[in-house]
């Protein structure tokens, strides 16, 4: 790994294994086989002084989303001759008619993505390849943000600190509309980016849905305030795959009624872990709600004051826990 400056892959290899290249910390330049595709986990990982890459005729890197993780001095990056779908721009690698961005290799602290640009793939914007990244600027002409299009550090690097401090969309975008620190569609409320700028936060009216096909970036939240005129989650485990809260944080509907919810998707094992705060009068409603979307095995225990409720899922010997966050959301 040490004092290896430049490597070549030999042509007519189509698979490199993952972390291939992992820590090779003097390493300046590598060619990558042109008829490889999907990048895998950690094939670049911590290559820190990596300058130049040369990629696949067609790459891929929508399943591998730490393939290049804390490569911050990346100058240039080029195809081969002959890659009919690609073509790169100002260090970005976008499609052939540059209307899709699929990956920044090089920027500055700021990614200003390019007018022209309809599309944003997973992953293309990823401040886990691209530590130094804070901010995004989206153009006039962006339509559609894919799942996860926007990634902070903190979303794969538990122990490393979020990056993000804004994301903003051009004003005179017909598409996409913004409202405090959420980006939605114009035309069906769907919330496209949320970044976490405060450990409160409340929902703008404007996003009427949120479905496990958005982006959220920046701080921890620890508590999200969901308005009345919010309709429903576009997917199952709402509270997982939907707007995620710190854990021990929570969510406070200001309707009495709950919103409606799709049980559909691949499932995650992973608990909300969080309260939920209502309106008095629905707490049977919520109950019901939490048990069908979330988990139908966990029990759940209610506290009431004033004309509010906390509805609580039960863990075993974590009563001292709930008592700090229940007094901490005032009841």
């Amino acid at each position: 790994k040490k004092n290896v400056k430049k490597v070549i892959c030999p042509p007519k290899v189509k698979n490199v294994m993952a972390a291939a290249f992992c820590g090779f910390r003097d390493l300046e330049e590598v060619v990558f086989p042109e008829q490889m595709q999907k990048f895998p986990e950690y094939i670049l990982f911590s290559c820190r002084n990596l300058k130049k890459i040369v990629l696949p005729l067609s790459p891929d890197f929508t399943e591998s989303c730490v393939a290049m993780a804390r490569c911050n001095r990346i100058e240039k990056v080029e195809l081969p001759e002959g890659s009919r779908d690609y073509c790169i721009k100002d260090g970005m690698l976008l499609s052939k008619d540059k209307k899709t961005l699929y990956q920044v290799f090089v920027t500055g602290k700021t990614v200003v993505v390019p007018e022209g640009i309809t599309r944003i793939a997973t992953g293309a914007i990823n401040a886990t390849h691209i530590t130094k990244i804070q901010s995004v600027r989206l153009p006039s002409t962006l339509k559609q943000l894919d799942r996860d299009a926007i990634l902070d550090e903190g979303d794969y690097h538990l122990s490393s600190p979020s990056r993000f401090k804004s994301v903003t969309v051009a004003r005179n975008n017909p598409f996409l509309a913004q409202e405090n620190d959420c980006i939605y569609y114009r035309s069906t409320g769907i919330l496209a980016v949320i970044v976490g700028t405060k450990k409160s936060m409340t929902l703008p009216e404007g996003v009427r849905y949120i479905s496990d096909v958005h982006s959220q970036v920046g701080k921890e939240i620890e508590r999200l305030v969901i308005p009345k005129s919010f309709k429903a989650f576009k997917t199952n485990q709402c509270l997982v795959k939907g707007i995620k809260v710190k854990s021990g944080g929570a969510i406070e509907f200001l309707s009495a009624t709950p919103p409606k919810a799709e049980k559909k998707g691949e499932e995650i094992p992973v608990f909300a872990g969080c309260f939920l705060i209502v309106p008095k009068e629905g707490v049977k409603a919520y109950k019901k709600w939490f048990i069908k979307f979330e988990n139908p095995a966990r029990k759940l225990t209610t506290i009431i004051k004033g004309d509010r409720a906390c509805i609580v899922e039960k863990y075993p010997d974590s009563e001292i826990l709930h008592e700090e966050t229940r007094k901490k959301y005032g009841f």
